[in-house]
């Protein structure tokens, strides 16, 4: 009645009215700031506007959409309400009746203007459906993981929640097309729109892969897939074929048809009264329906997509969704939607029958050589569908067609990984630069975004993905291994932090942290930790390695712990090797190689074995301790600083990580160094720091081994300066007590007082005299104050500090 009102009496056509109707019931809900409140949905009033806003935009659809099949309202009721209220200058429910043949591409007419007038009415309708979608999304509000549970009456939710539903639902069934580009658009604005963060900690990888991409989702697109999987016609045969559908329409798209450009003058005109672009008219619009209805429906041969059985619309009008969302746009965007839908999806056994759209997907996105972000985005969507759905596939035909499909889109990554990108092929690319993370600073760089976000897609996605697939054919996973992981192990090799100006700001530290957590989840599955378990171990022979950074030796230390632990049974036959000898001998063995002749190698190889300690469970290598031992004995013996120091830091993670009691049979050597090192201090002030930072550990944990030897380098409270001058003085007493310092607190800043922690936490890089003097001070005062020692012990902060030395120290 106010549709027939306005148009009787304000002059204004159905296609006004409509759509300022929509956009203002849209708009008011889209502007409800408090509609995620959990404080604002206890107010019924509130909850009630929203009821009615939401009613309301249904109501008016379902005057349209009934033409299209299905109505609350039937043809007869509409027509004798427009009966009673009296016949308007224009007949709302004729026109209506007309817009369905438009709708449907038949029964097109052309007014004096050379258009049918019905089409600006259709295109607005459908125009406004990204609108519709948002506005019941805000209305659905915050995912129930969010929720707080403390909502005073949950039927309040429900009735908002059910309201939602039951608009998008008649439009999911009348044009599932429409309705997932709608929601598509989420995608497009809330995820590429979105900076990612590039994940450098040690057990970013180690996470559960799904979570990680659900927290990388906004609020809006987690309600989104809540809200389309609780519709009744939203199966995943539908949603994946709609979307199937709108990509392969969107990859087949001719950005310079005369659709198009008929589109783009609508849009440049919208806002000028009663301006006809001429130009499109004669382009656009008198090419009947199979230009403006469906702008791409010459192009798509409906036996070309033998998927979609099950969705009989197309997207309605190609050319204005894409002047709003560009078929690129479009492309990524669905992508990503498909593939955050799939791991939503709570039906995994109903996935298989979509494998045929799936693949009718990646034919027609690999078969596009210049898409690198969309051919990216397909791999990741195959990992998604593959690891949810059950493998292997249950038709014989589709797990053929599987295979094969996996093994093209890994196959393309790689290549892209390794740099084979035509440059001429990135113009799409850099236009969309607002698809890119931080990370893509500018055109020239394009290359090698694209290269490392196929490598940061295989690091991640690789593994799984060939597990599942090759589940009964492990040779050509490792195949495809072989190919893809030998690069990877070629950057780390290659790379260290003293070779490269503002490394951490670089690309090359970018491809060697995806590189070095590729190398990780490879060690994470048997069938091929064995493979690369060779290069793991030669890798950490080399003489960079500890240049590499902290994030790619903590991300390192995963994948030896892998390894060694693939060959637990074989660490009691300890073997020895060059340490630059290209062949690996069995067991953990391999890592305590050789008797170095250079004192740089022999440095190398204890700080090997320090980090083999620190990084790898006791049990890896228990059986190994009193060879260990025997190796640290044998390079104190060549009486070399850098030496001792790497043994005295190896004595003390062995001291934390495994206990004294296991390193007891080492006492003797240990303290005649000691003895060596603190007669003469300031020979070698290194030396000194090494020697103080293993008494400073010993004093706080105390071991009963090492009770009697503690005497011969601290002053106990009994002995007083009354005493025979004569007597012996401990080391650390004599070390400060001699010197000429008469401040202690220049250096004092370095220093912890705390009993449940080491007194020096990392030393300095540049040390000196009145450092090692006012670090035997401190020491010498937390024994005199605690001759008992810590009634608890911080250990993790002990073996942090120790760890930041391991990897961060020069050799």
């Amino acid at each position: 009645i106010f549709v027939q009102s306005v148009i009787s009496h304000a002059g204004a056509g159905l296609p006004g009215v409509v759509d300022g109707v929509i956009s203002t019931m849209c708009r008011l809900l889209l502007d409800d700031d408090a509609s995620n409140s959990e404080s604002a949905s206890d107010s019924l009033d509130v909850v009630d506007e929203r009821l009615m806003l939401l009613n309301g935009i249904s109501s008016v659809l379902s005057q349209v959409f009934m033409l299209c099949g299905g109505s609350r309202m039937s043809s007869n009721d509409f027509a004798a309400v427009v009966a009673k209220r009296g016949t308007p200058s224009m007949n709302p429910f004729k026109f209506l009746e007309q817009m369905k043949d438009a709708i449907v591409g038949t029964g097109l007419v052309v007014d004096e203007r050379g258009s049918d007038p019905r089409l600006d009415s259709i295109r607005s309708i459908f125009s406004l459906l990204p609108q519709v979608v948002t506005a019941a999304i805000k209305a659905w509000g915050p995912p129930r993981s969010s929720l707080s549970g403390q909502h005073s009456d949950r039927s309040v939710k429900h009735s908002l929640r059910t309201a939602s539903s039951s608009l998008i639902d008649p439009i999911l069934a009348r044009h599932p097309v429409d309705a997932i580009a709608s929601f598509v658009t989420l995608w497009k604005d809330e995820i590429l729109h979105k900076q990612e963060r590039i994940e450098q900690s040690p057990g970013g990888l180690l996470n559960d892969i799904d979570s990680c991409r659900e927290s990388g989702l906004s609020i809006i697109c987690l309600s989104a897939l809540e809200l389309l999987n609780s519709v009744e016609h939203s199966t995943s045969e539908v949603v994946i074929g709609s979307a199937a559908e709108l990509i392969l329409t969107a990859c087949r798209w001719d950005d310079n048809s005369d659709a198009a450009e008929a589109s783009r003058s609508r849009k440049r005109n919208a806002f000028v009264p009663g301006k006809v672009d001429s130009t499109a008219t004669a382009k656009g619009d008198s090419q009947g329906s199979n230009v403006d209805v469906n702008p791409a429906a010459e192009s798509l041969d409906p036996s070309d997509v033998k998927f979609s059985g099950k969705v009989a619309q197309k997207l309605f009008n190609a050319a204005d969704f894409f002047v709003e969302c560009s078929a690129y746009e479009t492309v990524c965007s669905a992508l990503i939607f498909l593939r955050n839908y799939i791991q939503s999806y709570s039906e995994p056994s109903k996935l298989a029958a979509c494998w045929p759209a799936i693949q009718a997907i990646c034919k027609e996105v690999y078969g596009q050589s210049s898409n690198y972000i969309a051919h990216i985005l397909c791999f990741e969507l195959l990992e998604s569908f593959s690891s949810k759905s059950p493998q292997p596939l249950p038709d014989k035909k589709y797990r053929k067609d599987h295979v094969a499909v996996v093994t093209t889109s890994v196959n393309t990554c790689i290549m892209l990984c390794n740099g084979s990108v035509v440059q001429s092929g990135l113009a799409k690319l850099t236009d969309q630069s607002s698809l890119a993370e931080p990370d893509f600073q500018a055109e020239k760089n394009t290359k090698k975004y694209v290269s490392w976000r196929a490598l940061r897609a295989v690091s991640r996605l690789f593994m799984k993905l060939t597990d599942s697939t090759f589940a009964d054919d492990k040779t050509s996973a490792i195949a495809l291994l072989g190919s893809a992981i030998n690069p990877s192990f070629n950057r780390v090799r290659k790379f260290s932090l003293s070779d490269t100006a503002g490394a951490k700001e670089s690309w090359t530290y970018l491809f060697v942290l995806e590189s070095t957590r590729f190398i990780v989840s490879a060690s994470q599955y048997e069938w091929s930790v064995k493979m690369i378990r060779r290069d793991v171990i030669t890798l950490l022979e080399d003489a960079d390695f500890f240049r590499k950074g902290k994030d790619v030796l903590n991300l390192y230390s995963y994948a030896l712990s892998a390894t060694i632990d693939s060959e637990k049974s074989l660490l009691p036959a300890v073997g020895t090797i060059s340490v630059t000898s290209n062949s690996v001998s069995s067991g953990f063995s391999a890592v305590f190689s050789g008797r170095d002749s250079e004192v740089g190698l022999r440095a190398r190889a204890v700080r090997r074995i320090s980090y083999c300690v620190l990084k790898a469970e006791m049990t890896q290598y228990s059986a190994v301790i009193p060879q260990l031992l025997e190796k640290l004995r044998d390079s104190l013996k060549m009486n070399t600083s850098s030496v001792t120091i790497e043994c005295f830091r190896c004595l003390r993670i062995l001291m934390i990580k495994v206990g004294p009691a296991h390193v007891s049979s080492f006492r003797a050597t240990t303290i005649a160094e000691l003895l060596r090192i603190l007669s003469k201090p300031f020979s070698n002030i290194e030396e000194t720091t090494a020697a103080l930072q293993f008494l400073d550990l010993l004093i706080l944990i105390r071991p009963p081994e090492f009770a009697y030897e503690v005497d011969f380098f601290f002053k106990q409270k009994m002995m007083t300066d009354s005493q025979n001058p004569d007597q012996f003085v401990p080391l650390v007493n004599r070390l400060y007590e001699s010197s000429s310092l008469d401040s202690f607190g220049e250096h004092g800043r370095l220093f912890r007082l705390d009993a449940s922690r080491t007194a020096l936490a990392f030393p300095p890089e540049e040390l000196s005299e009145g450092i090692v003097i006012t670090y035997a001070k401190f020491l010498a005062d937390k024994y005199f104050e605690n001759p008992f020692g810590a009634a608890s012990i911080d250990r993790s902060d002990v073996e942090n500090n120790i760890e930041e030395e391991v990897i961060n120290r020069k050799l």
